[in-house]
């Protein structure tokens, strides 16, 4: 395989990573207000709420319960931020989204607390990292205004592989086990 055909299939990678994380934030926005309204349309109103129901409802904290009152989801703030989270069990958190005026964040965990997704926004970057069931980072991805790259870790958590796009063109590093560099162009 060549160097541009390695260039080419990385390039792809990237691509559709990039899709990917559209498709996460897509679906887990679209789930969090189809529960929102779940809960709000079967929510059962009490004679005094059906008679005049608030137009406005304040609170720090609300927490969504299933029929054996376990939270399932928790919307709220933390100092300046506001959080929205899906609880597994009703304690350990399986989805949180949360962000202000200056960055966002979605973390999305597998139940089991295996694998895990971070995609995180900010005015000037945007990015996501895929964390294997130990902690360790696998796939990096970020996108500035200038500059996009991908960097994939291997099991100790050093670069193997890196691809970046800026100004001046396309760059590829690879590093071996020895730690030894090729680098294009």
């Amino acid at each position: 395989m060549t160097t541009e055909e390695r260039l080419e299939k990385l390039e792809d990678e990237l691509s559709h990573m990039k899709a990917t994380i559209r498709r996460i934030m897509l679906v887990a926005t679209t789930v969090a207000i189809m529960l929102g309204l779940r809960w709000a349309l079967t929510g059962t109103p009490t004679q005094a709420a059906a008679v005049a129901a608030p137009r406005i409802i304040r609170a720090n904290e609300f927490i969504v319960e299933d029929a054996k009152g376990i939270p399932r989801i928790a919307l709220g703030t933390v100092g300046d931020l506001a959080r929205l989270c899906i609880l597994k069990d009703g304690k350990e958190p399986i989805a949180i989204l949360m962000g202000d005026n200056r960055a966002a964040s979605l973390l999305l965990a597998q139940p089991d607390g295996n694998a895990s997704v971070l995609v995180q926004a900010n005015k000037t970057v945007a990015g996501a990292s895929f964390h294997a069931a130990d902690g360790k980072t696998w796939v990096d991805v970020s996108a500035k205004e200038s500059r996009s790259a991908i960097s994939i870790n291997d099991s100790k958590e050093r670069p193997r592989v890196f691809l970046g796009l800026d100004k001046r063109g396309a760059s590829l590093v690879l590093w071996d086990e020895a730690g030894t560099t090729w680098s294009a162009p």
